[in-house]
């Protein structure tokens, strides 16, 4: 069994990692960009799917310390 780790990060920390994040997606779809061609409706999805449900769990936690 998985044990949950709580981690701290400062916003600029993030903002760092976010950017990494960007910039090696940016990479890869720029090396790769005739395969992913064939699967950007489901990128996409993914996408949102992922982004929303990190929203959804950041507004709970905000409300809840509140």
């Amino acid at each position: 069994m998985l044990k949950e780790i709580e981690l701290k990060f400062k916003l600029w920390q993030l903002v760092f990692y976010e950017l990494g994040l960007f910039a090696l997606g940016i990479l890869v779809g720029a090396y790769w960009a005739g395969f992913f061609t064939n699967f950007l409706e489901l990128l996409a999805l993914i996408a949102v799917l992922c982004l929303v449900y990190i929203t959804v769990i950041s507004i709970r936690q905000i409300k809840s310390k509140k």
